[in-house]
């Protein structure tokens, strides 16, 4: 064979292989079409019995929309997320759903999910195949930079106690990692900061001109972001009690507020200034249209930190904070907490915090309730129970319809799930939900 023969037979070989590709992708996409469907047939027959038994247990939702907002496809995903959010007429509210762990990818394969498209399932960026809206975000390192070389102390074959690049010490289990999640939390045993000699010699990695602290591909990142349709956000960065604890620990966190308050006092500022200048170029270079502050700083029934320690330590810096990125022109600061935080919420509001997620029902964090006891100064994200949903269609349809009807109509809430997808809840399930909430937001249930 002379080269010209080898060059056009590569040539052949590589078309054919995208159109299996492609043949394979349409293969697949037509699967979860189908799969879309039956779940929404289900949904119709659930439907046309409610209406026979006359067991209706919340009137019709139309979408808040008049004129060209009610026309279909009449308002982009940036439009719809800055309308709804705002409590403003919208087409319908945004559909989003938050991350599906590794433990329920694997699952969902065996049940259904095409085995090759597992990675469609990035529910938060916004996914054609089960219909969630693009609904992008970015993180910057808080982190220590450079990070530490990570050392492991001790291995066995069901765990690895190390520490990490940010000087924790950790026992992590061997078991349960799928598509990297754990099902299994890590033990965390020793914090790089005890006293404040620590925390000065750590000082000179939380530099905010550190390289790294951005993601590599900024300057793309601000071409595209300046024509996008769609909204745009920081997660995951900035928490005060969360910068505390990720420098001591949770129980030296806790305590020192009182063992040593001016040490808190010193740190909370440093981590404040050190955010304000972190993020000061990406305000500058994006118009966004969100910020969120990440603490985690509650647990089943309270926060880690009551209304006197807020009031004191927390609140000027979620104030000087808050007002650097509304100076920016952000409109929307999410706190992103599980657990039962109520107590605070009337502080945050004062602070500049407008919007939480994602409301975690088995904490007592109810949806409803908050709206009826906050009104318009909350914007609630999430609110569904994970745990209901897992139950089948006669409790998701109970879980949906207790709150959502309602709720959108008023705006100003984006249901999702009050979690992670686990992998306790079947992929039949999954499609049930989504079908059952799109049936609502669009008005066609009870119709």
């Amino acid at each position: 064979m002379n080269g010209n023969d080898r060059t056009s037979g590569e040539a052949a070989g590589s078309a054919s292989a995208r159109e299996r590709e492609a043949a394979e992708q349409a293969r697949a996409r037509e699967t979860i079409a189908d799969q879309r469907r039956a779940a929404r047939t289900v949904v119709e027959s659930a439907l046309a019995r409610r209406r026979v038994s006359g067991r209706d247990l919340a009137p019709p939702a139309a979408p808040r929309a008049t004129g060209d907002a009610r026309r279909s496809g009449a308002m982009s995903a940036r439009d719809r997320f800055l309308a709804s959010c705002g409590f403003k007429p919208v087409d319908r509210i945004p559909y989003h759903e938050l991350v599906i762990y590794g433990q329920a990818i694997d699952r969902w394969l065996t049940e259904g999910l095409p085995t090759d498209q597992y990675h469609v399932c990035d529910l938060m960026g916004g996914n054609e195949y089960f219909g969630t809206d693009r609904w992008e975000h970015f993180e910057l390192d808080l982190g220590l930079l450079p990070a530490f070389d990570r050392v492991v102390l001790e291995e066995t074959d069901e765990t690895v106690l190390f520490v990490d690049g940010q000087g924790v010490k950790r026992l992590a289990s061997r078991h349960g990692v799928s598509h990297g999640h754990t099902s299994n939390m890590d033990q965390y045993i020793e914090f790089p900061v005890k006293d404040r000699g620590d925390f000065e010699r750590l000082k000179p990695r939380l530099d905010p001109s550190r390289a790294g602290r951005y993601p590599r591909a900024w300057s793309d990142l601000t071409r595209r972001y300046a024509t996008r349709d769609y909204p745009v956000g920081i997660m995951g960065g900035f928490g005060l009690f969360s910068g505390l604890r990720r420098l001591m620990g949770t129980e030296t966190a806790c305590t020192l507020f009182y063992d040593d308050p001016a040490l808190a006092h010193e740190m909370l500022d440093f981590l404040t200034a050190f955010a304000i200048e972190t993020y000061r170029k990406a305000l500058q270079e994006v118009r966004l249209d969100y910020v969120e502050i990440w603490e985690d700083f509650a647990f089943k029934d309270r926060p880690f930190v009551g209304p006197g320690i807020f009031t004191e330590f927390l609140a000027p810096r979620y104030r000087r904070f808050t007002d650097f990125v509304r100076r920016h022109g952000v409109e929307f600061v999410s706190l992103d907490s599980d657990g039962n935080f109520d107590v605070l919420i009337p502080q945050l509001i004062a602070v500049g915090v407008n919007v939480i997620w994602p409301v975690e029902v088995a904490a007592g964090m109810d949806a409803p309730a908050l709206r009826r006891k906050y009104g318009h100064d909350l914007v609630l994200w999430g609110g569904i129970d994970k745990r209901e949903i897992a139950k089948g269609p006669a409790a998701i349809e109970r879980e949906v319809l207790r709150q959502v009807p309602r709720l959108i109509e008023d705006g100003g809430y984006v249901p999702h799930l009050d979690g992670s997808w686990p992998g306790s809840i079947p992929y039949d399930c999954f499609l049930y939900y989504m079908e059952l909430k799109a049936a609502v937001a669009e008005g066609r249930f009870g119709s």
